[in-house]
């Protein structure tokens, strides 16, 4: 039996010949396949997953074996596709059912059920079609994903102080306005900001093409011993389960929601990178990891041929910056690490509404519990301080920009350009509009402008190391020569 290895493209069931077994090398030219045909000698995929005496959903290889099998059953056209009339390539697609994995519990595509649950969008479906409305694109990371500069997340509001028709009205307009990225997380209202974002995109007939969905594992919504962490079990299992509350067959983006350090690195990169194998997620990334952590799972990706994490959602505002700017510095240059930004208003404190105390209705006001640590450090030097800053930036917004003390701390954000994303929270869909008109602030924050801030803040943190010596460029040169 003569063996032809076969290497994984793209797309997971297309595959070329690379090499040949030292018995018949001359088979990789297309004139032997062209005999295979004439002789009705069919060539089959094996994959390796049938081959193996050892089952793994976790790390298994799924290359596979073309064999030439004596037979006169069926001719080869039956069986795979002939070669490119074009190139000449010997390209093959696993057609075979009785050689296909997909239906095995390590199918290269998601069980049936959730086919069955998901959006299939027809012509008829779609009542919303996407428009961009002048919102910038960028690249998140490394990947190839497009997302929106402003997202919208559903942290303490959808599902939570925000339920029914309300969080319709929200993505809705979101959505009308070039928003069309939203981020959830199974620990959101213990999955109820899932099943409220999943109802509400159903409802309102979005095609899920346009969409980009990213959703968080790390505390479920129940308090089994495996429903929290980052186990291989929960991982998997969990991802399930935002699926179901979504009713969505993939999300764009999976998160790790926070580091396990229970759990070894590989083990959990391993667990990631099968959630992408079998069209779970088409990418995962990381959210509050240290640079260290996130620095070895990349590394551990890179070691085996994983999947590895193309983002990190981290809290970046005016006033805090030392985990963003500083410590992740490194990897924004060495793996063009993308951020997908939370807290950019410090849960509104930057907005300037509590300049003079918490206004009633306000979130502080409604999660008082949840922010009780802040609430009183806002009684404290370090809070006051805090405070006299975001009234002197309220004053520079409003007399030199024109604009409102949010929209200048969004535009800072977003100003970046280590910023993939500012991810929006919003009670009312007025605080969407509103808060949008932080895009026109953008080209405002000139040279001089961002200096001035810096004045302000006083907290700009080194990315560099340099004991006294001058910083060096982008390029690692001495600025002075």
């Amino acid at each position: 039996m003569t063996v032809i290895r076969a290497v994984m493209l793209s797309r997971p069931r297309d595959y070329i010949i690379s090499s040949v077994a030292a018995t018949l090398p001359h088979l990789i030219h297309s004139s032997a396949i062209a005999a295979c045909t004439q002789s009705q000698v069919p060539i089959i995929y094996q994959p390796s997953s049938l081959r193996s005496s050892s089952l793994s959903p976790i790390g298994s290889d799924r290359r596979g074996t073309l064999r030439t099998i004596a037979s006169t059953a069926a001719p080869i056209s039956k069986h795979f596709p002939r070669p490119d009339v074009v190139t000449g390539a010997a390209v093959y697609k696993h057609t075979s059912r009785r050689h296909s994995v997909a239906h095995s519990p390590f199918s290269l595509r998601p069980p049936p059920q959730y086919s069955t649950m998901a959006m299939k969008n027809t012509a008829e479906d779609v009542k919303i079609e996407f428009n961009a409305k002048g919102m910038p694109f960028r690249q998140l990371g490394s990947s190839g994903l497009r997302v929106p500069v402003f997202s919208l997340g559903g942290w303490l509001t959808l599902g939570g102080t925000v339920v029914g028709d309300p969080v319709k009205e929200i993505i809705k307009i979101a959505y009308e306005n070039g928003i069309n990225m939203f981020d959830t997380a199974e620990a959101y209202a213990k999955g109820k900001s899932e099943i409220e974002m999943g109802r509400v995109i159903k409802e309102l007939g979005l095609r899920r093409t346009d969409l980009i969905i990213t959703t968080k594992i790390f505390w479920g919504p129940r308090d089994g011993p495996n429903d929290k962490g980052l186990s291989r079990k929960h991982i998997i299992e969990g991802t399930r389960e935002c699926l179901q509350r979504l009713q969505l067959d993939y999300v764009d983006v999976l998160f790790a929601h926070r580091y396990d350090v229970t759990v070894p690195m590989e083990e959990v990169v391993r667990a990631f990178h099968w959630i992408i194998e079998q069209g779970y997620a088409y990418y995962w990334a990381t959210s509050e990891w240290s640079a260290r952590d996130l620095e070895e799972a990349i590394q551990i990706a890179d070691k085996y041929g994983l999947h590895k994490p193309v983002a990190e959602q981290c809290q970046h505002n005016m006033l805090h910056r030392e985990r963003p700017e500083k410590e992740y510095a490194p990897l924004y240059k060495k793996y063009r690490i993308g951020t997908t930004v939370w807290s950019a208003l410090a849960s509104g404190l930057l907005t300037g509404k509590y300049n003079n105390g918490v206004p009633e209705g306000s979130r502080f006001d409604l999660n008082k519990d949840f922010f009780k640590n802040t609430l009183q450090s806002l009684t404290e030097e370090e809070g006051l301080a805090k405070i006299e800053k975001v009234k002197k930036l309220t004053a520079l917004a409003e007399k030199k920009l024109g604009c409102s003390p949010a929209h200048l701390a969004l535009a800072w954000v977003a100003k970046s350009p280590n910023t993939s994303t500012v991810i929006l929270g919003a009670s009312k869909p007025e605080q969407v509009i509103d808060n949008l008109k932080a895009i026109e602030v953008i080209p405002k924050l000139t040279p001089e402008v961002m200096e001035e801030i810096e004045g302000i803040l006083g907290n700009k943190p080194d990315p560099y190391l340099t004991y006294g010596r001058p910083p060096l460029d982008a390029f690692g040169r001495d600025p002075i020569y």
